[in-house]
């Protein structure tokens, strides 16, 4: 379950696409996807459930 993020503004820092997602099955852990937001199914599934539309990322 892969939650696909819209941007609404400011800058992409050269990115096309923003998720949030778990982590690898394979390969080495930490190294999912660079930049994307890792968090395992339980957190996600609270996150689609929820009320909130909107989510505020700050570098």
């Amino acid at each position: 379950m892969t939650i696909i993020l819209v941007q609404t503004s400011g800058n992409t820092f050269g990115r096309s696409a923003f998720r949030i997602q778990d982590e690898r099955v394979h390969g080495v852990l930490g190294w999912a996807s660079e930049g994307c937001i890792i968090i395992g199914p339980g957190t996600r599934r609270r996150i689609l459930d929820s009320n909130d539309t909107r989510l505020e990322v700050v570098r």
